[in-house]
């Protein structure tokens, strides 16, 4: 294999929001039974990749290394990092023998249940596999990703959909918002959540396994982690209450962030101007398709 001519690409890495989440009994293989309903939105972080001629795979994400409240996800230990774990996965697997730098500019907050490190691995995944060259067929990206977690495979599909299992069995569908796209608000109370705690708490009621997955228009909006986390994390109670004077609030995944379908999308800058003195206050659109798709060599 000849050496790569260095070149630079720059893709978008998509949040997405859960529309509802229920949890189920534990797996024998340790994990849990899930069913959800990802929407994605057009808050993006920024991956940047640059080819090597020589086999390091060097990640720069300013947001994990300037970040000491969470040192343990630290960008001193690279290996620990989800895109450097998914670059060097499909390195292994494919033999690949020449390396790759990649920026990551992030707004998708941190634990705030919003998939950002997901998304972002699954972009190192998908664009990866076109600039090495290395062309896996997308059962085989899709089983690296849930290797990685959970998340990882619904932004490998890149469209809106329901997810059962571990969230690896997708079924996609069309966005549920009558008017499209529909704006929401996004609020991070700055907070980092912890998934482990949350499954771990002895207050999670879980649901019994079913094999049916939910009409949504009956489940909008139900999230089972929504009572273990405003216990375990009172600033996100906190914060539901102050965004709900103007819209009712959501808990999305396991994470911190609450969202707001809006009925008019002139709310969000009375919203913005209420609330960004104490969180960071995101306004976004429903997509239905990553642009992650989008790229192409």
């Amino acid at each position: 294999m000849s050496k790569p001519t260095t070149n630079r690409y720059t893709v978008l890495a998509p949040a997405k929001l859960n529309l509802f989440l229920h949890v189920h009994q534990l797996r024998p293989d340790g994990y849990h039974n899930l069913n959800t309903f990802f929407q994605l939105v057009d808050l993006c972080d920024t991956l940047t990749f640059q080819t090597r001629t020589d086999n390091h795979i060097v990640i720069d994400n300013p947001v994990l290394r300037d970040s000491r409240e969470h040192n343990d996800r630290h960008n001193d230990k690279p290996n620990e990092d989800l895109c450097y774990q998914a670059a060097q996965r499909l390195k292994a697997v494919t033999g690949y023998p020449y390396g790759i730098d990649i920026r990551i500019d992030k707004r998708i907050p941190i634990g705030g249940g919003l998939g950002g490190g997901s998304s972002d691995a699954a972009t190192v995944l998908y664009v990866l596999n076109q600039l090495w060259q290395t062309h896996l067929p997308r059962e085989e990206l899709l089983a690296i990703g849930l290797a990685l977690g959970a998340d990882v495979p619904i932004f490998l599909v890149g469209e809106n959909a329901y997810a059962s299992g571990r969230g690896e069995k997708i079924t996609t569908a069309a966005s549920p918002f009558s008017h499209a796209p529909a704006t929401l608000v996004i609020l991070y109370p700055k907070v980092f959540v912890s998934t482990a705690t949350l499954f771990h708490t002895p207050r999670l009621k879980k649901r019994a396994d079913s094999h049916a997955m939910p009409v949504l228009s009956d489940v909008f909006f139900e999230n089972d982690f929504t009572t273990v986390a405003f216990e375990n994390y009172p600033e996100i109670k906190t914060a539901a209450t102050a965004l709900s004077q103007f819209s009712p609030a959501h808990l999305t995944g396991t994470g911190s962030c609450l969202y707001a379908v809006l009925d008019d999308p002139k709310k969000a800058d009375t919203i913005r101007r209420a609330l960004a003195h104490k969180y960071d206050v995101f306004i976004v659109n429903t997509i239905n398709r990553s642009p992650l798709l989008e790229f192409s060599l």
